[in-house]
């Protein structure tokens, strides 16, 4: 495992980013305002050019059989 620090934008915009929610994250519902909210905060942090720490994101580099 690595952590590492990524422009959110860079990692969304790649092409090859596919989000698979963990049964274990399902019962963490948000509603349309958290949603809204978290929207808007990243639109304000794009748009003054500051970070905004949205949390870990753990994701894999490859996936699928071999």
């Amino acid at each position: 495992m690595r952590a590492d620090s990524i422009n959110l934008f860079d990692f969304l915009g790649n092409g090859k980013t596919i989000f698979e929610i963990p049964v274990f994250q399902r019962n963490y519902e948000w509603g349309k305002s958290q949603c809204e909210q978290l929207f808007n905060d990243l639109l304000t942090a794009e748009k003054e050019d500051q970070d905004h720490f949205i949390g870990a994101v753990v994701y894999v580099t490859d996936s699928g059989k071999k």
